[in-house]
């Protein structure tokens, strides 16, 4: 495939076949592009007959937990000593959606200590230099789509069953939200037809990704929306807030939250939405945006984070309160670029 490197591409393509035992690894709190990558890759490395392990850094969401793969992860946080012995003993690394070490977390002291060969998959902006062969294309939907390229462009789509090609759409389906953003490229879609010559079904992947959650989680999204949503007059934008008593007062899971910061992105006119969690030392923050409005440069440059111009991730250590002031006074140096795109949006 084009978006590859020839040199590149035939070194990790050696990579994989010299070694015996392969480790994937997908960053901290992997979301669906994260294990779908990580999965669809596990079975074609499988299929080329490798010893294969997917090592998480922590848990990941129950909805993600629909494939054999996905019940044989190491979880560090739960075996730590396990998971690094699991590493250490690995012929290559391959690190799947994200581009610093410090987004494999409590493996990231063990990943720095080792020479072990790595292949890089990733599809965000401002890779760093930490493996033996990057992969780094921001065009990209998705880390999935890259690698369904990658596999393709080494020879091995025969290698590729339903349940890999399943894994992967599913990582497409998160990554676009439904094919709702990052999406306008064609190479999205033509990879998707590849996924769909392995009779892929899409309805079934669908409902499991977006129709298995807990009655908690849709009270939660009730109580959020209902509550908890701040929509900051003239600004276009909004943010929800929500306090660790409120997660704990509905049972909050992993994946729970998934999806609630895209939900005021309905209202007409909003190009801006923000979710504030409170955790334990720090607040997890996700940024939401329609057209040009880079959400990405927001978590950089004040929020300990990044991402892409329309979906992006950071952290504070301030208190809940103060992260959400921070945030309205950051926003006012974005006013003008929030009103020029909603009227770009209209």
């Amino acid at each position: 495939m084009e978006r590859f490197d020839c040199l590149s591409l035939e070194q990790a393509k050696g990579l994989i076949l010299e070694s015996n035992n392969i480790v994937v690894i997908p960053h901290t709190n992997a979301d669906g592009d994260a294990m779908g990558a990580s999965i669809g890759l596990y079975y074609v490395l499988k299929e080329l007959g490798k010893t294969t392990t997917i090592v998480s850094p922590t848990d990941f969401p129950e909805y993600l937990k629909w494939t054999d793969a996905s019940k044989q992860v190491v979880i560090a946080e739960w075996e730590n000593a396990k998971a690094k012995r699991i590493v250490r003993q690995a012929d290559l690394l391959i690190y799947l959606d994200y581009n610093d070490l410090k987004r494999a977390g409590n493996l990231e002291e063990v990943l720095t200590s080792l020479n072990t060969p790595s292949i890089m998959i990733d599809h965000h902006p401002f890779p760093k230099e930490i493996a033996t062969v990057p992969f780094s294309d921001i065009t990209s939907s998705s880390t999935c789509e890259l690698v369904v390229d990658f596999v393709y462009a080494c020879g091995w789509s025969e290698k590729m069953s339903k349940i890999s090609a399943s894994s992967l759409f599913m990582g497409i389906l998160t990554d676009t939200g439904g094919f709702a953003h990052n999406s306008s490229n064609s190479d999205l879609y033509r990879v998707v037809g590849l996924l769909m010559s392995k009779n892929v079904d899409k309805d079934y992947i669908y409902s499991k990704v977006f129709h298995q959650f807990s009655e908690n989680r849709l009270r939660l999204m009730g109580y959020a929306l209902s509550e908890k949503m701040v929509v900051l007059d003239g600004m276009h934008a909004s943010h929800i807030a929500l306090t660790k008593e409120e997660l704990e007062r509905y049972k909050f899971q992993s994946g729970d939250t998934e999806g609630i910061v895209n939900e005021p992105l309905q209202i007409v006119g909003m190009v801006c939405s923000v979710l504030f969690m409170e955790k334990d030392g720090f607040v997890k923050i996700s940024f939401r945006s329609k057209g040009d409005f880079p959400v990405n440069e927001i978590a950089e440059k004040y929020f300990k984070g990044g991402g892409h111009l329309n979906a992006a991730g950071g952290r504070s250590n301030l208190s809940l309160q103060e992260t959400v002031l921070k945030f309205e006074t950051v926003l006012e140096d974005y006013k003008e670029l929030l009103i020029e795109e909603m009227q770009k949006l209209k």
